[in-house]
């Protein structure tokens, strides 16, 4: 009897040490993002990898970004490509935020066609998730071009007899219209035209692609839409690397996800994106756990997910609970007891 005591309390020792031992493994606080040696922010702006400024710091010529210096002498990151302002960069959710110029027409009451033609994104695309067209003004309608293409059922319709007749917050058709954009949309023209059966109305008129989050309609936007004075919008851009699928480059020497990272299909378009598989975190494209690549998250340390009572053993991808001696296992209120 006294043996198999023994025994149980030098296991009980032994999980204890491992618990502490786990406990005492650091966390990062912050983990490099960029390739070794290559700048990791322009302005206050983060540039993570596939991203980069500066030769040998992007996957590609895709990838690479400029850190201009403003007017104002502040830096601001523009892409080599189609030099797009960037103010964000997700390597988690595969998007980039940018801005485009709206289209406008304050004519009066002389309503007028007009279009306006973005810059093309060649191989990336403007997010079809994230994105909408919006059209401001009273009896107008408007809906995207590409080439010789009109995009039918991107179209809206706004009308009203005056711009009081729209709702601060309310964009359904009152003074203000929106609709998703197609999949696939790199470059686009925006087309706004006069609703040939409704009077015209004294307003401005606008047609704009725009982040959908960031845009809140109110109705002194029908005389003046400057927004904040710039004339320009946030949209959201999804990338992708190459234009492989998964299944056509992971044995590839193009393959550009590092270890303990898995192929995701894109989300508009073609080529494919990287994800730290489950239990890790970090840059998936980053080629060294030194440098930052995809690292092992310790649960034990950062979630506790055994609960009180629970020892916790930090496994490779994952962790196990066990239950001290003269305790049995199972939960209580999602804990283990």
């Amino acid at each position: 009897m006294a043996f198999h005591v023994a025994v149980k309390l030098l296991c009980f020792v032994l999980l204890v040490w491992l618990q502490l031992v786990s406990a005492e493994i650091p966390v990062a606080s912050s983990r490099p993002i960029a390739k070794h040696g290559c700048p990791e922010k322009c302005g206050n702006v983060s540039i993570p990898y596939p991203f980069g400024i500066g030769d040998g710091c992007f996957v590609n010529e895709w990838f690479e970004i400029r850190c201009n210096q403003s007017l104002l002498g502040d830096r601001k990151p523009t892409t080599a490509i189609g030099d797009f302002n960037v103010s964000n960069i997700s390597i988690l959710d595969g998007f980039m935020t940018t801005v485009v110029y709206t289209s406008t027409n304050c004519s009066g009451d002389k309503i007028k066609n007009y279009t306006y033609s973005s810059p093309s994104l060649y191989k990336f695309t403007f997010s079809t998730t994230k994105n909408k067209l919006i059209a401001i003004g009273c009896n107008i309608y408007a809906y995207i071009e590409q080439g010789s293409n009109t995009y039918a059922a991107t179209k809206c319709t706004t009308t009203c007899n005056k711009p009081e007749d729209a709702t601060y917050g309310s964009c359904t058709g009152i003074g203000c219209c929106q609709t998703s954009i197609p999949a696939g949309t790199a470059g686009y023209y925006v087309a706004v035209r006069p609703l040939p059966e409704r009077p015209p109305v004294n307003t401005c008129n606008y047609g704009f692609l725009a982040e959908a989050s960031s845009f809140n309609f109110s109705s002194a936007y029908m005389k003046d839409f400057k927004n904040s004075g710039t004339g320009m919008v946030p949209v959201v851009i999804d990338w992708s690397i190459g234009y492989e699928t998964c299944d056509g480059v992971i044995n590839s020497t193009l393959y550009a996800c590092g270890p303990d990272a898995e192929c995701i299909a894109s989300n508009n378009g073609i080529g494919y994106r990287c994800s730290c598989k489950k239990g890790y975190e970090g840059n998936p494209y980053l080629n060294s756990t030194k440098t930052g690549g995809c690292q092992e998250i310790d649960e034990c340390h950062t979630s506790k997910p055994c609960g009180i009572s629970g020892i916790c053993t930090n496994t490779r991808g994952s962790y196990t609970c066990y239950c001290p001696p003269s305790f049995s296992s199972g939960t209580r209120g999602g804990e283990y007891y």
